[in-house]
């Protein structure tokens, strides 16, 4: 739920999905809203970026993405899209090797537009960004 919404609120969707959309994305992701594991919620950092409910967030986040319903004109700001989306995304920093695989799929793109989609989705779908 975290993550979706601070995903949301960071790209500026307008609106976003609707609330049963969210709900039943959340139980694909691995956190089915008012059914935690046990009294003490949801295990959080590591323990939740595994294989099990990576790919349900990773399909989630990058059909998101995909569809336009994220804000994805001018919320990077001026200057190289890689280091600017790496800056909003992962504010602590990112890795050397996700740096360079988002320069890599900037160059890649055929637009800007492009470039834009698949350089947040790839940030996105970063286990690194999951554990923010």
């Amino acid at each position: 739920v975290e993550l979706g919404a601070t995903t949301l609120i960071t790209r500026g969707a307008p609106g976003g999905p609707a609330p049963a959309q969210v709900a039943r994305a959340a139980g694909e992701m691995g956190q089915s809203l008012y059914r935690p594991p046990s009294v003490k919620g949801w295990d959080g950092g590591r323990v939740w970026v595994h294989a099990g409910t990576w790919l349900a967030r990773h399909n989630h986040i990058t059909a998101l993405v995909m569809s336009d319903e994220l804000e994805l004109g001018g919320a990077y700001g001026a200057g190289p899209l890689p280091a600017a989306a790496l800056s909003l995304l992962l504010p602590d920093g990112a890795s050397p090797d996700l740096r360079a695989a988002a320069e890599r799929t900037a160059r890649e793109a055929a637009d800007p537009d492009e470039a834009r989609r698949r350089v947040t989705a790839l940030i996105l779908t970063a286990p690194e960004y999951h554990l923010i």
